[in-house]
Formats: structure tokens, C-alpha cells, sequence
């Protein structure tokens, strides 16, 4: 015990190795800041639900159409990058026009 100590007042006070994971990991001090701008956070999201519960601006419907047309969009995208990716076509005569039969010996 002694020596562990000594070695962690050599060290400055902090244990060797990987301390924050594990099974006996030591945990992250919670400060008053942390828990300020998780408050302010819930807050937000709260304000948020209540304005969007009184006042949607787009019904349940429209918001279906608006993803279904997102989603028919991302996979034209996709589709299209694909291709863009996809080299071009070569033809067999392409790779045998160096082997041509009718050219002369120098």
C-alpha cells in the first residue's frame, strides 16, 4: 500500500493504465456545470414537445408524404452514385488490339 503511494505521488496522482472503462473503472466527477446544461437541455426538449403538441405546423399525413419522398430521393442518390463509381465498360477487342496478326516484323 506503500508503495502504490509513493509511485502515485511520483506519477501526480494518477493511477497507470486505462481508469476510465472497465469494472473498476473510476468515474468521472459530476460537476455543477454538467448538470446545469443537462437541465437546460431537458428544458429545451420539454418548451420543444409543448409548442409542437399545441401547434404542429404539418400534419401526421404530410409528414409521411415528406419522408416518403425523402427516402424515394436518397435512394435515387444511391443509385446514381453507384453508377458514377462503376468504371466503364471495356470490350475483348479492346484488350486484343495489341496482338494484331496482320502487322509486319521489323
Amino acid at each position: 500500500m506503500q508503495l502504490t503511494s509513493i509511485l502515485l505521488k511520483l506519477r501526480g496522482g494518477v493511477a497507470p493504465g486505462r481508469i476510465w472503462g472497465g469494472k473498476h473503472r473510476k468515474f468521472r466527477p459530476i460537476t455543477e456545470g454538467m448538470r446545469n446544461r443537462a437541465v437546460k437541455r431537458l428544458l429545451d426538449e420539454i418548451e420543444n414537445m409543448k409548442i409542437l403538441t399545441l401547434a404542429p405546423h404539418i400534419s401526421e399525413d404530410e409528414e409521411q408524404v415528406i419522408l416518403r419522398n425523402k427516402r424515394r430521393e436518397s435512394i435515387v442518390e444511391a443509385k446514381h452514385t453507384q453508377k458514377r463509381k462503376m468504371p466503364e465498360h471495356k470490350r475483348l477487342e479492346d484488350h486484343l488490339a495489341g496482338f494484331s496478326a496482320n502487322r509486319a516484323w521489323e
